[in-house]
């Protein structure tokens, strides 16, 4: 399915979410004849990392807080949450990048991103343009 707006991006994106939510809340519980509570409670930090997820991508969490800023994992990050946090202000940047293709993505959409191993994402073009300086 290809979406021609980030607010379709993310309406289809949050269904799934809440569809996910309710199918580990209600569904399965029925389903396997699990006491409600008990699975409730087991889960309970997925289901709290669920919501928050759901109100950094709705930019609900972010705005309340006043944040300029989200340091997110790569992989939360596409074109259209750049755009739309570029909209409400807020920068975007990434963490624990170790590839080389995975950095070069975030370099095309202008994110800064933090590394556990700098040396081995050099840009060949950049690293070309730089030339050692001489020490006196």
């Amino acid at each position: 399915m290809t979406y021609t707006t980030s607010f379709e991006y993310y309406f289809y994106s949050i269904i799934d979410d809440l569809i996910e939510l309710g199918i580990r809340l209600f569904i399965l519980p029925l389903f396997l004849g699990v006491d409600m509570l008990l699975l409730h409670y087991k889960n309970i930090n997925g289901i709290i990392d669920d919501l928050i997820e759901l109100g950094i991508r709705l930019f609900i969490l972010p705005l309340f807080l006043g944040v300029d800023m989200l340091l997110l994992h790569y992989k939360n990050i596409n074109g259209y949450l750049v755009d739309d946090a570029i909209s409400y202000g807020i920068h975007v940047v990434a963490w624990t990048v170790n590839d080389r293709e995975t950095a070069n993505f975030l370099r095309s959409l202008k994110v800064p991103f933090l590394s556990d191993e700098p040396q081995n994402l050099k840009d060949n073009k950049q690293s070309k343009k730089l030339k050692p300086v001489n020490k006196v």
